[in-house]
């Protein structure tokens, strides 16, 4: 182990806590759904958990790796300042976002972040010379912001400009997911494939990388069909779709090649991280070429617990498993103390269960079985997992490096004064914050104008006293259709809840958007400042007209239970 690991092994642990902070996010997200809790901003959570695990673990960390080579005999302390000024970044964003979502603070802490990466990306250039991989990863970085700077404009401009607000975020996150953290992760395999002396085809290399590029710039295509459904957009994606077929082809034959000779070099578990994390990069790439078809490229994107699932399988299966194990092969990460050895287990047991569990029940939803018994406590478990078996990593962790004994006093000082700080956040970002208006308050009062969507429902007539059949009809409706998006008080989770929602809408806006709902979202100005406000497009569940006034029915009996009166937008 040379110098830079021996004296700086340490940072490692500070993504390792972001990991921590960021699963408990996770974690208090799924709880939500099994019992409510009082001043929780579900959205503004949710910001915070996607944040501080993209920036505060993928980043720092393949920060560290990417930098750290080799021949490297002392650590640079300008790199060092600069990875410890972005953890307080993350520690801004860990503590501003789960209170007040995105406002001036987060902003602030986020435009400091993306300052911070434009200085570590000009600090290494020079560095990325000759590797392809890593000189991409890091014009993918770059580019990628390009989408965070147009969402202030796009956002001053109102609602008739959401596509592409939307189009600011997904190129975010497009590019970050399949261009930096992707790229980076290659960059750090042929790596090592280059310190262990292990050959491949460097013709195959490079075909590998041409199509990798190619196919990730043409594959953003079906992000932005999300917001903006439009046939060309499904033929682009499918192009990139196919180059990255083949780009994998030409990446299985490299690993044929070079595989057995990396996997004799490694210990049981980066063996099995490393399998795992190549078989979550042909999942990905498998998932995609089935959405190459259009029928099944809606679903993808309508079925929020998919496109869960797909985020997961990137960020936890394809990047962070393999960090992991390139971690334990250069011993950033340690193995030596049991506790340490259960949490790198808990954490690729914790992913599989959560892919299992997300996956079968968004199949469930498409076939139109609804809810598998008891899924919210069964995905809450699976999820725990993750908490856990980073915290015990952590604590291993710090246990070997209080043996080693190699902490000199500032560096120990700092480490304290960063652990502090961040166990502080966390706690304060879990239990604190303020209400949501809009999920506190439901909306009572009617409007002077109340539309009626667009669709063929142009007049209902509502009956006093409810219809008892009916109501029977909704509620089985609502729970095996709805109840994975909406909840029956104020209260928003992925849409909005369902208390007052006749007192505001009209009877036929809201059929209309049970039985139309991509029309409305494309027509309606009322719909698409839902999708605005919600981010998550509802899906089109072809509920036919009766089913649609069953639902109505309960709505009207739930608003009668939970504002005390019912049909204020009626006609």
């Amino acid at each position: 182990m040379n110098s830079f690991v021996n004296q700086y092994k340490w940072v490692g642990i500070v993504p390792l806590f972001n990991l921590f902070a960021a699963a408990c996010l996770g974690l208090l997200l799924r709880f939500a759904f099994i019992q409510e809790i009082s001043g929780l901003s579900y959205k503004n959570v949710l910001h915070g958990h996607s944040h501080v695990a993209m920036l505060g673990w993928l980043y720092l960390l393949l920060t560290v790796f990417l930098y750290h080579r080799p021949v490297d005999r002392a650590p640079d302390k300008t790199f060092f300042i600069l990875f410890f000024l972005t953890q307080a970044s993350i520690l801004g964003m860990l503590v501003s976002f789960p209170i007040q979502g995105y406002g001036p603070v987060s902003i602030v802490f986020s435009t400091i972040y993306l300052f911070l990466a434009y200085a570590f990306v000009r600090k290494v250039w020079l560095k990325s010379r000759g590797d392809l991989f890593f000189r991409a990863a890091l014009l993918w970085l770059v580019l990628s912001t390009a989408g965070i700077w147009s969402l202030a404009v796009v956002m001053s401009q109102g609602n008739e400009y959401f596509a592409y607000y939307h189009g600011s975020v997904q190129f975010f996150l497009h590019f970050q997911f399949n261009g930096w953290f992707t790229f980076a992760a290659l960059s750090l395999f042929f790596r090592v494939m280059e310190e262990f002396g292990i050959s491949f085809s460097p013709r195959d290399h490079k075909t590998f990388f041409v199509l990798l590029m190619l196919s990730t710039l043409l594959t953003f295509a079906l992000a932005l069909s999300w917001a903006a459904p439009d046939e060309i957009m499904f033929y682009v994606n499918g192009l990139g779709v196919v180059l990255q077929v083949g780009a994998l082809y030409f990446f299985l034959r490299i690993v044929r090649s070079a595989g057995r000779a990396y996997l004799s070099n490694v210990n049981l578990m980066v063996r099995i991280f490393s399998r795992a994390a190549l078989l979550s990069f042909v999942l990905k790439v498998i998932i995609q070429l089935l959405v190459v078809i259009p029928s099944v490229a809606v679903i993808s994107y309508t079925i929020r617990l998919y496109v869960i699932g797909f985020f997961h399988l990137i960020l936890l299966g394809m990047i962070t498993l393999f960090l992991i194990a390139y971690g334990l092969q250069k011993q950033y990460f340690t193995t030596n103390k049991l506790i340490s050895k259960v949490g790198w287990w808990l954490i690729l047991a914790g992913f599989v269960l959560m892919e299992l569990v997300l996956f079968s029940q968004g199949t469930m939803f498409w076939t139109g079985l609804g809810f598998m018994p008891g899924y919210y406590v069964i995905i809450f478990i699976a999820s725990s997992l993750l908490p856990v078996g980073v915290l015990c990593a952590f604590t291993g962790q710090v246990m070997e490096l209080i043996k080693l004994n190699t902490l000199n006093q500032i560096a120990m000082k700092v480490y304290k004064s960063v652990f502090m700080l961040s166990l502080g956040s966390v706690i304060f970002a879990c239990g604190g914050g303020t209400k949501n208006a809009e999920t506190d308050q439901p909306e009572s009062t009617p409007k002077e104008e109340v539309s009626k969507g667009v669709g063929q429902v142009e007049d209902i007539q509502l009956t006093d006293p409810l219809v008892d059949r009916l109501i029977g009809i909704g509620k089985k409706s609502f729970e095996t259709k709805c109840s994975g998006c909406h909840k029956l008080n104020a209260e928003r989770v992925v849409g909005p809840g369902w208390a007052g929602i006749t007192n505001k809408r009209s009877p036929e806006w809201i059929m209309n958007m049970i039985t139309n709902v991509d029309v409305m979202l494309e027509e309606d100005e009322e719909a698409r400042k839902l999708l605005e406000e919600c981010l998550t497009r509802m899906p089109n569940q072809n509920i036919p007209i009766d089913e649609a006034r069953g639902l109505l029915e309960y709505m009207r009996k739930n608003d009668m239970d939970q504002v005390g009166s019912k049909d204020g937008a009626a006609d």
